[in-house]
């Protein structure tokens, strides 16, 4: 059944930018871009998002500015937002959405809803399993040689902010979050533990970001179970570039309901303007690949000169 899902855009903190994303460009407006064209592509199979801020005033007045009508927008909502962030702190902005965890669990966006990330698409129909009230959706890395081999740090930091040890670790990313709110209410303790440990000691952790929290609370706690939205082709995530290791081919991840490209922003925000269109979008976005696959091979040749390993390439097949 088609539903709702909120990007959480904390304007205070966007102006700084991200470690994704390389442009000249204002931020905001990137993000901003990224937001209409994910929008569109739910509204495309269906579903809603809307785009909660801390001044969403200056969001649609932006809009405005960069020549958007208001029928092309997202709705956007204000939201108090009380989280007590760290400031200086890496993906700062990226942490607010933490901050829902209480509205979510009292309902106050709906009874069942979940949290996006804005450079992400909706390339297929979302397909949501039935959730019992202590099971959330969430994305787990893939399997990869990178992954298995930060699982020690993982679980070291983990046992830190949970409390208990645990061997062999997912890594979930905080780009989907989805569940009823009786599955949000039953992580609100948990989250109020492993903030103030986070919180006070968060130049500690390898990773700081909310993903850090989020598996803590996981895997460290036995609240809520968790489904894995690759393992049900809900969600891949893909870089659009070279990577360390192989990944899945784009044609495979667009046989999912829904394409992170966390690389790609730029991309995403340079159709903003263009209806959304599953075909057209993916025709785009191959002509960018054969750019980037030219210059990875060009980025490897003088790697193997040099005597340094090459990297693996983005495929389409």
């Amino acid at each position: 059944m088609p539903g709702q899902l909120l990007a959480v855009m904390h304007v205070a903190d966007v102006h700084r930018g991200h470690v994704n994303l390389r442009t000249r460009r204002n931020p905001l407006d990137v993000y901003l871009e990224c937001a209409v064209t994910c929008a569109k592509s739910f509204a495309r199979q269906g579903w809603t998002l809307r785009v909660v801020s801390d001044d969403p005033g200056r969001l649609e007045q932006r809009a405005r500015e960069l020549g958007f009508g208001p029928d092309e927008l997202p709705p956007f909502e204000h939201f108090q937002f009380t989280l007590d962030v760290p400031e200086g702190i890496r993906f700062r902005g990226s942490h607010f959405r933490l901050g829902l965890i209480k509205a979510l669990a009292e309902g106050h966006f709906g009874p069942e809803v979940g949290m996006i990330d804005v450079d992400t698409v909706a390339l297929n129909p979302l397909v949501i399993p039935e959730l019992a009230v202590d099971e959330l959706i969430g994305y787990a890395s893939p399997d990869d040689g990178y992954h298995t081999a930060r699982q020690p740090r993982i679980s070291d930091e983990i046992e830190v902010l949970g409390g208990t040890r645990v061997e062999n670790p997912q890594w979930y990313g905080g780009e989907f979050i989805y569940g009823r709110a009786e599955a949000f209410a039953r992580i609100v303790e948990p989250f109020e533990k492993v903030w103030s440990i986070y919180k006070r000691d968060v130049k500690r952790f390898h990773h700081v970001g909310d993903e850090t929290v989020w598996n803590a609370i996981f895997q460290g706690y036995d609240a809520v179970r968790i489904v894995d939205a690759g393992q049900i082709n809900l969600l891949n995530r893909w870089w659009g570039r070279s990577m360390p290791v192989r990944q899945l081919s784009f044609a495979t991840v667009a046989t999912g309901a829904i394409a992170h490209l966390a690389g790609d922003k730029t991309f995403i925000a340079a159709q903003a303007r263009k209806p959304f269109d599953r075909e057209t979008f993916i025709r785009a976005y191959q002509r960018r690949l054969r750019l980037v696959i030219l210059g990875g091979g060009v980025g490897n040749a003088w790697a193997r000169l040099n005597g340094r390993r090459g990297q693996y390439q983005p495929r389409y097949w």
